[in-house]
């Protein structure tokens, strides 16, 4: 790696600018952010179809179960319960899965 020999050569070379000098056009974020299909006929995207994405994209993105879970304040001792729950429950599902799995690939072999 060959180091410049100048000053003149440093300076000529393109001005770094930095992320905040830059200025990025964002789209302005509320609440329809993420959560908005466009619908296009000519693409095959009319209304029901819309309609049917949308909900997958609700659902996929738990919207409602969070829309539920903020309608009321939640002490923070029963949110770490609550937590404490679904990890657990989560935990005890995957390896559920994992015993069920190896009891059906027995069964396959015979046993």
């Amino acid at each position: 790696m060959q180091l410049p020999v100048s000053l003149s050569a440093i300076n000529s070379q393109a001005p770094l600018t930095s992320p905040v000098a830059r200025k990025l056009n964002y789209p302005r974020l509320d609440a329809s952010t993420g959560r908005s299909i466009d619908l296009d006929p000519s693409k095959g995207r009319d209304l029901v179809r819309g309609l049917a994405q949308l909900n997958s994209l609700i659902s996929r993105n738990k919207v409602r179960a969070d829309f539920n879970k903020q309608r009321f304040h939640e002490r923070p001792g029963l949110k770490r319960k609550r937590l404490k729950s679904q990890r657990w429950r989560k935990r005890f599902k995957e390896g559920f899965r994992e015993v069920v799995g190896r009891v059906s690939a027995l069964t396959r072999k015979g046993w």
